[in-house]
């Protein structure tokens, strides 16, 4: 099923070659059913059986292929959906090029997901970079797109020679590059040796995760690519990230330090707040969308930080709350910032602009895309009954339990991480109420507003 489902997707690409319109909108069918396809499979890995295919032997450095574990199917089931309803919102009329290198990303992102061996890891990995870089780079005569594509391969770059380094490093010292022996073995390395390698993979994924000071490419590619592009960069893309955290982290280096967990707790609340911050001070309603990205990444890895602090002390109950908190906070993300975009492309298709000075009283003319964009919004602002409440209720419950852990170091970094996603939540609130009201629910109507042409 999820071989059929990547032929399906290729032809999707090919599809959009094509100059007619009924070859366009039939590509956009059958990405719609390739995604599908995919989710499908991931629920066949997650409720049913395993799915494993190892033709290749790597010349005695461990078998590789393809292996949809349960983690795997999760990631194909949010992949899958989020792709589907972005092939459907996304517009025909786009650069031929952009419509090509949608599916491209996709499948790059499903062939992280779905590989079991460090070499076919690092070359899909990097693949994502480029097809990331293409898109951006659609929009040429855009001389900040130029730039914002520029940043992006230079930082990813970057950070792919540090996960290459950290990956390397683990196989070498296993013995073997294959996923299935790393989780054998890796946790059996020296200490030293696993916290090199989380050291490394840590800044190669922060990268991927725009978190800080490596935050700076994203707004840039958020705002370079084109309005349909942006959601497969944000929604899709970004998974790849922390799918590979929880993948390394928890499944290759064993029982981790005290320290890791304090570093991912505290990078990932300054992420947090100095995200959503940005966002508060932007005009554009697709750079506001972007930055809300950095502070959701933020949020993911505080909660991925709780979940290894309770590993590092032997709370399992911690380890539990942190991971579904991260599950749900990964999934109210992809979701709702998959809407966001969307709505983010019907205005501007339909106004030419997403300057929120200029907007307002959209939700007459674009009710669809206003829809989506307050549900987006309060799921993002962790108001019930949407996943992000559920995640963030969760993580600041986890938080505000750090006293049940020992060490005075552990105790303070909870607590200051405590302090920053409680602020980080007051604001989000704040920042959407904004965002939304501005864009859609004024009363008062912009001339940009008025004489918008509805697409939804």
């Amino acid at each position: 099923m999820s071989a059929l489902a990547i032929l399906m997707i290729v032809g999707s690409g090919g599809l959009a070659l094509s100059c007619g319109l009924i070859a366009s909108r039939l590509g956009v069918c059958v990405a719609v059913a390739a995604s599908l396809a995919l989710a499908a499979a991931g629920f066949v890995a997650v409720f049913a059986e395993q799915l494993v295919w190892q033709p290749f032997h790597w010349f005695g450095l461990g078998r590789g292929g393809v292996q949809v574990d349960q983690l795997a199917g999760l990631f194909l089931i949010l992949t899958g959906i989020v792709s589907a309803l972005l092939f459907v919102a996304a517009s025909t009329q786009g650069p031929r090029a952009a419509r090509v290198l949608r599916p491209c990303l996709v499948l790059c992102v499903v062939a992280v997901i779905v590989v079991d061996n460090v070499f076919e890891f690092l070359i899909v990995f990097e693949l994502t970079v480029v097809a990331i870089y293409a898109l951006i780079s659609v929009r040429f005569e855009d001389p900040r797109a130029d730039r914002a594509a520029e940043l992006t391969l230079t930082l990813a770059k970057l950070g792919g020679g540090a996960v290459l380094a950290g990956l390397v490093l683990l196989g070498v010292d296993a013995g073997s590059f294959s996923f299935e022996q790393l989780a054998v073995s890796g946790p059996h390395l020296a200490a030293a040796v696993r916290g090199v390698c989380f050291a490394l993979l840590f800044g190669g994924f922060a990268v991927k995760a725009a978190l800080i000071p490596l935050q700076t490419w994203l707004p840039g590619a958020y705002g370079g690519a084109d309005a349909d592009s942006s959601g497969f960069v944000a929604a899709v893309s970004l998974n790849v990230a922390f799918y590979a955290m929880l993948r390394t982290w928890f499944g290759f280096l064993g029982h981790p330090a005290v320290s890791w967990a304090v570093v991912a707790l505290i990078v990932g609340a300054l992420t947090a707040l100095i995200g959503i911050l940005g966002g508060v001070l932007q005009r554009e309603f697709r750079l506001f969308v972007a930055y809300s990205s950095i502070e959701n990444s933020g949020l993911i890895v505080t909660d991925l930080g709780l979940a290894l602090m309770g590993k590092a002390q032997h709370r399992p109950g911690l380890i539990g709350v942190g991971l579904i908190a991260a599950a749900f906070q990964i999934t109210a993300h992809s979701v709702a910032k998959g809407g966001l975009f969307a709505s983010v492309a019907a205005v501007e298709h339909s106004t030419g602009t997403s300057d929120m000075e200029r907007l307002g009283g959209l939700y007459r003319r674009l009710p669809a895309a206003a829809i989506a964009a307050l549900a987006g919004g309060a799921a993002l602002a962790a108001l019930p009954p949407f996943s992000g409440f559920v995640s963030e209720w969760l993580g600041l419950e986890a938080l505000m339990q750090g006293f049940r852990v020992g060490g005075t170091g552990s105790h303070l970094a909870i607590a200051l991480a405590g302090a920053l996603v409680a602020l980080t939540a007051g604001l989000a609130a704040l920042a959407f109420v904004r965002a939304t009201g501005m864009t859609f629910l004024r009363s008062e109507e912009r001339r940009v507003g008025k004489e918008c042409r509805s697409r939804w």
